[in-house]
């Protein structure tokens, strides 16, 4: 059988040693999105991006196979060769500019015809090392692929008996799986308990390994670019808002929460950022049928005092429509100087800005799906998905400052325990290296940090 390289020209391969923690394991991830901003189109993204980052953080070798940015490397080698990112369908990605699913079908097509025999063969050279391999895949997309790989796994002796496991991350899931097949192939999980109970209805009873947060988003914001923001958000109501621009996500429950504070005597300012979905013209149309004006915001600089800039010369606006992208600085320092964060979907199966929210010190207000982590201690929880419920809770911060405290100091504090390293080393990491103890001193040295200034602060 012909090497690697000769059946895959296209990936630059590299050899890759033991990892210097000496753990024999090999975590292979399939995966439409990653960490290129070309692939990060949502929730699956962050997630698949902070999950491979931890995981090699932890001492496991691991690959990352995505739909990747079509100018970038094929393969790259990252955090001291333990972690792996293999861009996938470059060649269709440079007729599909617009992201990750831009040609979505193509790209399916192409990633579930090739991914399975190259990953493989990364299962190959993995047990010839000795490793235990486990491969983990996400979504739809990938549930065929992964199929096909167990397959071929186990029609080859040289490939052993790798763990595969496939995740589930969204109900668009469920109509698109081969249920039996994939059941009878791969270990299934899921991110929430609401998501396990949506599998229950096609009989798939699924573990619940839940997302995850960097370390980074529990660090401190530099306290002078706190203040400059709060000083030109302190005026009114601020609150922000973030997702992908799709009816699920609550935007026009927001808008109108918004209208109705107005009318009610609250002045209000949001702080927008969607996607690139049509339905971001619709919300920012009713945003004008009531009455606010709206105004984009694009800088150039990733500097958050950049974006301080922004914000300050269209503080006048009523909306201010986010055009650039966030990084974990932008989040940190938005969602703890802002009023409240509004992660107030109708339908979430998780819930990872809401998180993020409670990580930077902020208010958030979250839905009643799949959002495990919150309750009425540490975020405003709605109950319905009503404008008028929306403006009545938020009207309570307002009237109660104290209450905003408490809900900041406890999100803080909930926050610290969804740590990705945590996540794992309580989940995934004991089936990738079975029997594997991992002790609070193996975490990185910014988990350590970011719990020993929570504690100074919380």
């Amino acid at each position: 059988m012909p090497g690697v390289a000769g059946i895959f020209p296209h990936q630059r391969r590299a050899s890759f040693p033991v990892p210097a923690s000496g753990l024999p394991a090999r975590l292979i991830v399939l995966a439409l999105e990653g960490p290129d901003p070309y692939a990060l189109a949502g929730g699956l993204g962050v997630r698949v991006s902070g999950l491979v980052a931890a995981m090699a953080g932890l001492g496991v070798e691991t690959h990352l196979v995505f739909v990747g940015d079509p100018d970038a490397a094929a393969t790259e080698v990252r955090a001291d060769g333990r972690l792996v990112l293999h861009r996938w369908c470059q060649w269709i990605n440079r007729h599909h500019p617009g992201g990750v699913y831009d040609g979505e079908w193509g790209k399916v097509q192409d990633y579930t015809n090739s991914v399975p025999a190259f990953a493989a063969s990364l299962v190959r050279e993995g047990i010839a090392q000795g490793r235990r391999v486990t491969v983990l895949a996400e979504e739809w997309q990938t549930a065929e692929a992964l199929s096909r790989l167990a397959d071929l796994v186990r029609s080859d002796p040289a490939t052993g008996r790798p763990l595969l496991v496939w995740n589930c991350n969204h109900p668009l899931c469920l109509d698109r799986v081969d249920w039996p097949r994939l059941k009878a192939r791969s270990a299934i999980t899921t991110v929430s308990r609401y998501m396990r109970s949506r599998l229950l209805e096609h009989s798939i009873d699924a573990r619940v390994v839940p997302n995850g947060i960097p370390a980074s988003m529990l660090l401190p914001t530099p306290e002078a670019q706190k203040i400059a923001l709060k000083r030109i958000l302190g005026d009114r109501l601020s609150l922000v808002k973030v997702g992908r621009w799709d009816p699920d996500k609550g935007w026009m429950h927001a808008v109108d929460a918004g209208a109705q504070l107005r009318r009610a005597g609250v002045p209000v300012r949001f702080l927008l950022r969607g996607g690139v979905e049509p339905y971001g013209r619709e919300v920012l149309d009713r945003c004008r049928a009531h009455g606010l004006a709206v105004h984009d915001v694009t800088i150039d600089d990733p500097d958050p005092l950049a974006m301080v800039a922004g914000v300050a010369a269209h503080a006048a606006a009523d909306v201010l429509n986010l055009r650039f992208r966030l990084t974990d600085s932008h989040k940190r320092l938005l969602f703890g100087a802002s009023d409240a964060v509004v992660a107030n979907s109708v339908m979430e199966p998780f819930g990872l800005v809401g998180l993020e929210a409670m990580a930077a010190g902020g208010v958030a207000v979250v839905g009643t799906t799949g959002e495990d982590y919150a309750n009425q201690e540490n975020a405003l929880r709605l109950s319905s998905a009503t404008a008028e419920e929306l403006a009545l809770r938020a009207r309570a911060l307002v009237r109660d400052p104290a209450l905003a405290q408490q809900l900041r100091a406890a999100g803080r504090r909930t926050a610290r325990e969804f740590v990705w390293e945590r996540i794992l080393r309580a989940t995934l990491l004991p089936m990738v290296v079975p029997g594997r103890a991992v002790s609070r001193s193996d975490a990185p040295d910014a988990v350590r940090r970011s719990e020993r200034e929570l504690t100074s602060v919380a």
